[in-house]
């Protein structure tokens, strides 16, 4: 509000006040700039650092659900025979009889 009032009440035909403001402006500008850059660059770095995190998470988790199937898997195979007859064999089987 301050700013306001002081630049209603400026004499703006003198060059060094048109001067004076503007290079407020650009200053404040940049300043802003800077602030805004800078909160984005750790924006970035953060969720690049969860990224990396989280994709080595899920591979981790991955392998770790492959090979848990892959143990079930044989161990039960393993035990339970095939009872059926494969169509080869039925064949062999058919022609014997």
């Amino acid at each position: 509000m301050f700013s306001h009032v002081l630049a209603s009440t400026a004499d703006m035909t003198k060059q060094i006040t048109i001067i004076t403001f503007h290079m407020s402006g650009i200053t404040g500008c940049e300043t802003l700039l800077w602030i805004l850059i800078a909160d984005f660059m750790w924006y970035c770095m953060i969720n690049l650092l969860l990224f990396g995190l989280s994709h080595s998470a899920a591979r981790l988790l991955l392998q770790l659900h492959q090979s848990a199937a892959a143990r079930v898997t044989r161990s039960h195979l393993d035990q339970i025979p095939n009872m059926e007859l494969q169509p080869l064999q039925a064949q062999v089987l058919k022609e014997r009889q």
